[in-house]
């Protein structure tokens, strides 16, 4: 009996040893080598690694040894994952955890302080931020004023640092300190205005309109029977160059229109017309009057023609409203190519008379100018060594009531004005400004420009067909003629 326990026992022992020898061991998945820029929140070791033995899921039996692992100093470091697998041997996978230093950092922002006596002290952070590898980290920069001195007048050095693994961050803004009022008022006070007359000059205004639609029907009884224009980015531009003395006169002047495609709405058709371009063009040199003027459009498959009546004409299906036919009758002559070259002369005496009142009038400038002219009005001013500029933000319709604004200058916002100097000479004078108009917002800008480099030219003499001779009391008595146009009599 006891033989037979013993024989039975033995079996036992021998079936589970081959069981033992028999079982899966596991098997680890997903072990990867990770990457870690020190300072970022430490990585999970456990993140899509996984263990298996044969269908069982054993992840929680995972051991992970980061113990050679150093996150606070860059290199590559030895990861271990592993599985017991009871008297087998354990399951193992190693990984490379790499560290590297973060990337430095990026200061951005950084520009010239302007600072006037007796103001309050600047933000040097205004405006300034710093990243690292996407992140904003401007509450780590260091800033270093600790040359700058606010109440003398000078250039001064501010320096902005921003910590790095191996080079630090580091950029520099120069802070100018000048005299509030005096500085500027100096400027302008003391600039030479009376040399505009004898050199070179450019000056001009440009216009944009975004979209306009303007209605060709004017007598229609009800709104319904309107027909529409709509001009769309319609630019105008004007640029006169002068070179103006008792020995000689020198003229350009030239105005540019363009637009992009037109159209016109009749009822709840929009067809589309052409977009236009083109110039007038007029030169004085040399005792002739240059004329030049050439316009040019594309219908909606872009194909460029130069513009003429006839095409005009044919622009529109018989089928257009009759005013847009009149219309274009009326306006088509004005847009024929033109090259003329006329006799131009002047009447001396009139000459030294205007430069004369001109020479006066700009002596006067500096006088007119106080140190008062910038005190409590609704522009910020700041000044270089060589520029103002005057700055209104905003549409002057939300102005402060104290300023007592005319109504009229409601429409005006986004105001900027610039006067540039040189050596106590006037160089430059830039502004731009938007209106807000009921049907449209212009954004208008004017330039002058006391170094324009050269006059243009108006091309050789043979392209020009020459006219009979022309006065400069001609072109007044023409001017007059156009600005107070002769009553019409009254019908009897």
């Amino acid at each position: 009996m006891f033989k037979k326990i013993l024989a039975i026992a033995a079996i036992i022992i021998m079936i589970i040893a081959f069981a033992a020898c028999d079982a899966p061991v596991a098997k680890i998945n997903g072990a990867a080598d990770i990457t870690y820029i020190i300072g970022e929140e430490a990585p999970n070791y456990l993140s899509g690694v996984s263990a298996k033995r044969g269908d069982k899921d054993v992840t929680s039996e995972i051991t992970v040894d980061s113990s050679k692992v150093n996150l606070q100093t860059a290199g590559t470091y030895k990861l271990t994952y592993s599985v017991d697998n009871g008297k087998k041997a354990p399951t193992i996978a190693e990984i490379n955890v790499k560290v590297n230093n973060p990337p430095n950092a990026i200061i951005s922002g950084v520009k010239t302080i302007i600072y006037f006596l007796g103001d309050e002290e600047p933000d040097y952070l205004d405006g300034v931020t710093a990243t690292r590898n996407g992140l904003d980290i401007t509450n780590e920069i260091d800033v270093n004023y600790d040359d700058v001195n606010l109440t003398t007048i000078g250039e001064y050095t501010v320096i902005y640092t921003v910590e790095n693994a191996e080079t630090d961050t580091r950029e520099e803004a120069s802070v100018k300190v000048y005299e509030k009022i005096n500085y500027i008022s100096t400027m302008l006070t003391e600039a030479d205005y009376t040399g505009l007359l004898d050199q070179k000059m450019r000056a001009g205004i440009s216009l944009r309109i975004e979209e306009i639609v303007i209605p060709l029907s004017f007598g229609a009884e009800s709104q319904d029977d309107f027909s529409l224009l709509e001009i769309n980015n319609l630019n105008l531009s004007i640029d006169l160059y002068s070179q103006f003395s008792q020995d000689a006169v020198e003229l350009y002047a030239r105005l540019n229109i363009s637009t992009d495609m037109m159209y016109l709405l009749v009822d709840e058709a929009r067809t589309p017309l052409f977009s236009l371009e083109g110039h007038y063009a007029a030169a004085v040199k040399n005792g002739y009057l240059y004329v030049d003027s050439l316009w040019e459009i594309k219908d909606d498959q872009n194909t460029k023609t130069d513009l003429s009546v006839a095409l005009m004409q044919f622009l529109f299906s018989s089928d257009a409203p009759a005013e847009v036919k009149l219309v274009l009758i009326e306006l088509a002559p004005l847009f024929a190519p033109c090259k003329e070259k006329i006799v131009f002369s002047f009447e001396e005496d009139l000459i030294d008379g205007v430069y004369e009142e001109i020479n006066m009038l700009l002596s006067l400038i500096p006088e007119s100018i106080y140190p008062e002219l910038f005190e409590g009005t609704i522009f910020d001013f700041t000044a270089t060594e060589n520029t103002v500029t005057a700055k209104y933000e905003g549409s002057l319709a939300d102005a402060p009531e104290e300023y007592e604004l005319p109504e009229e200058m409601s429409i005006l916002s986004d105001i900027i004005i610039i006067i540039a100097f040189g050596e106590n000479k006037f160089e430059s004078i830039c502004a731009s400004a938007k209106i807000d108009i009921d049907i449209a917002i212009l954004e208008i800008a004017i330039i002058i420009d006391a170094n324009a480099d050269e006059i243009p030219q108006m091309g050789a003499d043979a392209d020009y067909e020459l006219k009979e001779t022309l006065t400069i009391m001609d072109v007044i008595d023409a001017i007059n003629e156009l600005m107070n146009p002769p009553e019409e009599p009254m019908p009897q």
